[in-house]
């Protein structure tokens, strides 16, 4: 990412080149970052060079890179892996490519506060539903998706919609917030550097306990 323009300027233009762009990216970060005033999105570098091209061509990105050094220098990275069920697709193309991305994901992680909590990453489970989130408590269970908030106790037959006052409510502010920082016009709020650090530690742990079958602690 560059800054170009004069140094007087309040909120110089922002060049920004994506590393990664799947599905949430096309969907969310790309639209979000294009509707911000003075934000360019320059360069794509995805996993293979016929997608970099596709998601350039969409979006009207001048610059791809097929080696995502090329695009921000060297750099260690950490990524978790998981089960791949099928080795081979044929895509929308009619082509049949080997499958590197994991299919199905599952993590068991045991928190600080003593409490257990699942993550299930899946593109194999038929009719799961949206994404969303469960909290199962001793006394009630709380369900968050499709930008809905459930909630229920245990003597409750089933879960009700909990009404969330106005000056609680949030919405989707990524590509605003994380540019808002740069150009020093409001705080991290939700995810500081350190939050980001301790993300990768966790990520790095849930890879090694998939290749050593063995719990791991995050360090």
């Amino acid at each position: 990412m560059q800054t170009t323009g004069p140094s007087h300027m309040t909120t110089p233009n922002l060049r920004i080149g994506l590393v990664g762009a799947g599905q949430n990216t096309r969907e969310r970060h790309i639209p979000g970052l294009r509707a911000i005033k003075g934000v360019e999105i320059v360069s794509v570098c995805n996993r293979r060079r016929e997608s970099t091209e596709r998601v350039a061509a969409d979006f009207g990105i001048p610059q791809v890179y097929d080696d995502w050094r090329m695009l921000v220098g060297e750099a260690e990275r950490v990524m978790a892996s998981g089960r791949i069920f099928v080795e081979r697709r044929t895509g929308a193309d009619g082509q049949t490519r080997e499958v590197t991305v994991p299919e199905h994901l599952d993590v068991i992680a045991e928190m600080a506060c003593g409490a257990q909590t699942n993550f299930q990453i899946s593109t194999v489970n038929g009719l799961d539903g949206p994404d969303g989130i469960w909290i199962f408590g001793e006394n009630g269970t709380i369900h968050f998706a499709r930008d809905r908030l459930m909630g229920g106790t245990r003597t409750d037959s089933r879960l009700s919609e909990i009404e969330i006052p106005p000056h609680e409510a949030g919405s989707w502010r990524v590509e605003e917030e994380f540019v808002g920082a740069i150009r020093g016009e409001e705080p991290v709020r939700l995810t500081a550097f350190e939050d980001g650090v301790r993300y990768m530690m966790f990520t790095a742990a849930v890879n090694k306990s998939l290749e050593s079958g063995c719990r791991e602690v995050v360090k």
